[in-house]
């Protein structure tokens, strides 16, 4: 069952990601006329990037996920991802340098590039940021299967 809950939400995180992704990249050169790009004009490098950011949002809804189980309640959840999602941890990376290996900042070159600030390169980032997913995920499963099940 728990797996099952896990596939649904991320595919529709996927989904979501991609679709919502891809829209606004639309809209935005659709708006922006002359000066913005045509369909011909898309790069590879621009199509990758909505790959990497429909990927964060599914590592991310599977961590929320995870964390909602092992709290049992979605509260906690917003107080431990919202700080993450909005990049609050970037601000403290010059001081504390091992932050970067925390799924926001691990993941946040999948969004966009972030260039001399000493964050993870896009693939290792994201290695990084799938590890704390199945990191959560396990924990969630276990817990959850000794906690609400009787296992």
């Amino acid at each position: 069952m728990l797996a099952a809950k896990f596939i649904v939400i991320a595919l529709l995180a996927l989904l979501v990601g991609i679709i919502a992704t891809g829209t606004a990249v639309l809209l935005k050169h659709a708006v922006l006329g002359e000066h913005g790009l045509s369909l011909g004009e898309f790069t590879a490098a621009i199509e990758w990037n909505l790959v990497g950011v429909a990927v964060n949002y599914t590592l991310i809804g599977l961590i929320a996920a995870a964390v909602t189980i092992l709290a049992r309640t979605f509260i906690v959840t917003l107080v431990v991802l919202v700080p993450l999602v909005l990049g609050l941890t970037i601000s403290l990376l010059g001081v504390i340098p091992a932050l970067k290996f925390l799924p926001d900042l691990a993941g946040i070159q999948l969004l966009t590039s972030y260039p001399g600030i000493g964050l993870l390169d896009p693939i290792p980032g994201g290695f990084v940021m799938a590890t704390w997913t199945v990191l959560f995920g396990v924990a969630s499963w276990l817990i959850f299967r000794r906690r609400d099940t009787n296992g």
